[in-house]
């Protein structure tokens, strides 16, 4: 296995929400799984199978200031946690 996950949330910065239907990519693909919509209920969360090595993961929905974050360290067969707080535009 040469792939771990990245997991996280993606939230507003005012109202702590989850923010529906924001687009979560990883710069180094994935097997699949490399673009994912987040929504589930209030908290927003999402995940992305990747592989191992170093990325830039970055954070975009409708309405709100993209967000990225660089040297993301995914290990392989490890979960690499990355959060996103968002602000409105």
């Amino acid at each position: 296995m040469s792939t771990g996950l990245i997991k996280g949330r993606v939230q507003d910065d005012k109202s702590c929400y989850g923010i529906h239907l924001a687009e979560v990519k990883n710069s180094t693909g994935g097997c699949g799984m490399s673009l994912v919509l987040v929504g589930y209920g209030l908290c927003g969360d999402y995940w992305i199978d990747a592989p191992a090595g170093e990325s830039t993961v970055t954070a975009t929905a409708a309405g709100y200031t993209d967000e990225i974050i660089h040297n993301v360290t995914v290990r392989r067969g490890k979960v690499t946690w990355v959060n996103f707080t968002m602000r409105r535009e």
